[in-house]
């Protein structure tokens, strides 16, 4: 789209006033003599666009720092508590989502199952999440605690005493939303809700929880700093009549509601945020004459106007020797004996046709693949290679 911007001017030459006499008293008439002048329409000019492989990089991640198997975690059960989650901003405004991942652990001595459903809502206003933009519910599998578990004699008086994690099982969660095709606005909220009664095998069940000093979340962030979503089943607000120590410094009511979490004088809770992670759609591995892999990319609209995008093209970066780049244009990075030739690009030019708006990004899942060819030859100077794309949009 094209932007003006007006910038006339105008000259008048000259003014005259004729004062006429009459019977009847005075008339004045005035007349504007020709004039002329010059103007401008200034055409504004667009900003490229930016387009940016996604895949492999999440979307947001609040997992435990790398070599904490565990901080501290929510029991769910023990506050009558049945949905926790947060409002969060997703990295690069947003995207395609294939799975969520939740950091979770057992502090019982037994394995068991227990049904969650992982629930995903539009930002909504307030206190209230959105609408639901996808939910999936799963029975899930949980690992016994060693040791007898968390609360077994060995942990409490034995030679597990000294060990504050004694007896607790850590495991992880995935939950596949890959079917539903869910392209994520940039501000979502979030709940993990536990379906089942509790019984005496899975009343140990907590969700593993991130300290925010450790530098959770390493991506994406907290959208309200120091709050959390929360719901109860009615059967009681937990330690002490209330909330405290657990979740929020108010007692939970029915309805997924934000509640502060802030730390106060009467009410001191730690920096916690639960341990999860969005997922994009992967990129796995090429293999010569293996399936073809899904290209998929962003179009990020940095201008001040929207822009028109007709068609994206992908190709493989290679140097002048048509041998591989891993970095698109840096020749220096060219992989001696691996060719682009090798590698085929389905679907490319994209067709998009598409008006995107200032500031805003688009995601392009599925639209185009890269496959390896089989060749005659020796193929094996692109083992372990990463192969470069090379975007360009018109």
């Amino acid at each position: 789209m094209k932007l003006f911007s007006s910038k006339r001017r105008m000259a008048v030459v000259g003014l005259t006033v004729a004062l006429i006499a009459g019977a009847s008293g005075l008339a004045v008439a005035y007349f504007t003599s020709a004039g002329q002048g010059i103007g401008q329409a200034q055409v504004g000019t667009a900003s490229p666009i930016l387009i940016n492989q996604i895949g492999g990089t999440p979307l947001y991640n609040s997992k435990l720092a790398s070599g904490s198997d565990y901080v501290a975690s929510l029991c769910y059960y023990c506050i009558a508590n049945t949905d926790l989650g947060q409002r969060i901003t997703l990295a690069d405004g947003g995207g395609a989502l294939n799975d969520v991942s939740v950091d979770m652990a057992n502090f019982g001595g037994s394995a068991g199952s227990e049904n969650m459903t992982f629930t995903i809502y539009a930002a909504g206003t307030g206190a209230s999440p959105g609408a639901s933009l996808g939910a999936v519910t799963q029975d899930v599998a949980f690992p016994a605690g060693p040791d007898g578990g968390y609360g077994s004699t060995y942990c409490t008086s034995g030679g597990g005493a000294s060990n504050p994690d004694c007896g607790i099982a850590n495991f992880t969660i995935d939950f596949d939303f890959s079917s539903q095709s869910l392209t994520l606005p940039a501000t979502v909220v979030y709940g993990l809700s536990f379906n089942d009664p509790q019984t005496s095998i899975n009343g140990g069940v907590n969700i593993q929880l991130s300290d925010t000093t450790m530098g959770e979340p390493s991506v994406g962030s907290i959208t309200d700093p120091n709050t959390a979503f929360a719901n109860t089943n009615g059967a009681g607000n937990g330690d002490t009549g209330g909330a405290t120590g657990e979740v929020t410094c108010s007692p939970i009511v029915s309805g997924f509601t934000e509640y502060s979490t802030a730390s106060t004088a009467a009410c001191g809770l730690e920096p916690y945020i639960p341990a999860v992670e969005f997922n994009p759609p992967g990129f796995t591995d090429l293999y010569p004459g293996g399936p073809a892999q899904a290209i998929n990319y962003s179009l990020t609209n940095p201008g001040s106007g929207s822009a028109s995008v007709n068609q994206v093209t992908i190709s493989v970066a290679v140097d002048g020797s048509g041998q591989v780049e891993t970095v698109p244009g840096d020749a220096a990075t060219a992989v001696a004996g691996c060719y682009g030739s090798w590698f085929v690009v389905n679907g490319s030019p994209v067709t998009l046709g598409i008006s995107i708006p200032a500031g805003q990004t688009v995601n392009e899942v599925g639209t185009a693949n890269i496959q390896m060819t089989n060749t005659a030859t020796d193929q094996d100077a692109c083992q372990g290679v990463d192969i470069g794309l090379n975007f360009s949009s018109d």
